[in-house]
């Protein structure tokens, strides 16, 4: 599945596309991102200024007819990634969903992955993915707590992630 980035959102200074070379998929190289999104945690300040403004892109699959959540590889690099980052979704772009919809199949054995306009349809194990939402929402609780970000915007911030996620179908396998 090969996203592309609309070049309106490409120059919004809104997103910060962090676009991942085939070589560090192929090493399971997660540093580079784990480094960069830890950093961010390191203050209140920056840890609220970095909601929802990554973008993560894999290049080098382009004339891989699989999905990326197919490729073993893709896979076995998000997983380390979230094992090492278990609140990422703090940082993606959740408003578009097909912007994260990849990473998400990736974690839950996805079987397939639709859309339409409206919604992404996933067939993907559901234990799987109430596990990694449940795994998700607690740490970046744990992390806003932590940096003392105050109570109403850490409800603003879960019920945000929470209407985002809600656009993903869970279709159980």
């Amino acid at each position: 599945m090969q996203v592309l980035i609309p070049p309106d959102i490409s120059q919004q200074s809104d997103y910060i596309v962090l676009q991942i070379p085939q070589e560090a998929i192929q090493n399971c190289d997660t540093s580079e991102y784990v480094t960069l999104l830890h950093g961010i945690t390191d203050s209140l300040q920056s840890f609220e200024a970095a909601f929802q403004r990554y973008v993560f892109l894999i290049s080098g699959y382009d004339n891989d007819q699989r999905e990326l959540y197919q490729i073993p590889e893709v896979v076995r690099f998000k997983k380390d990634l979230n094992s090492k980052l278990p609140f990422w979704l703090y940082f993606i772009n959740t408003s578009d969903k097909k912007f994260f919809s990849w990473m998400i199949a990736c974690l839950c054995r996805a079987m397939s992955l639709d859309q339409d306009e409206e919604t992404i349809y996933a067939d993907f194990n559901a234990d799987a993915y109430n596990e990694l939402i449940e795994t998700q929402f607690s740490n970046i609780v744990k992390l806003m707590s932590g940096l003392g970000m105050g109570e109403s915007l850490q409800e603003k911030v879960l019920k945000e992630l929470s209407t985002n996620l809600a656009a993903l179908m869970v279709v159980e396998n």
